[in-house]
């Protein structure tokens, strides 16, 4: 029967003995040709152009003070939280999980009472 020790010896003597180097870059084969072909999205600027336009900017209106939660609120917080309605592109997955576990636990039910009644 073949060990790891073996299978780990075979795949190491493949190895080879150092690995091949682009000549641009020194990077491994092909790293330095992907890092080439990317597309630079950044561009330099000037901190001092970016600071003048913020402060041109007209300042933002102060958030509205929150309501304290209802103590039912508070407590339902507390129990399930960070609880929130599922998205609206899951409620059909979630209604059809929910038609499908009723349906499963209604032909459960039903071999039950044919078990018991035979």
């Amino acid at each position: 029967m073949t060990k790891a020790a073996d299978l780990i010896e075979a795949l190491l003597a493949r190895k080879p003995g150092r690995l091949i180097l682009e000549r641009r870059s020194g990077m491994p084969y092909a790293w330095g040709i992907w890092m080439r072909a990317r597309r630079v999205d950044g561009m330099p600027f000037d901190d001092a152009q970016l600071v003048t336009h913020m402060q041109t900017l007209p300042p933002r209106p102060a958030p509205a003070a929150a309501r304290p939660p209802s103590f039912l609120q508070a407590l339902r917080q507390l129990w399930w939280q960070q609880w929130d309605p599922p998205p609206r592109d899951e409620r059909p997955l979630r209604w059809l999980a929910a038609l499908a576990s009723f349906l499963i636990h209604v032909l459960f039910l039903l071999l039950l009472i044919c078990v018991v009644a035979v």
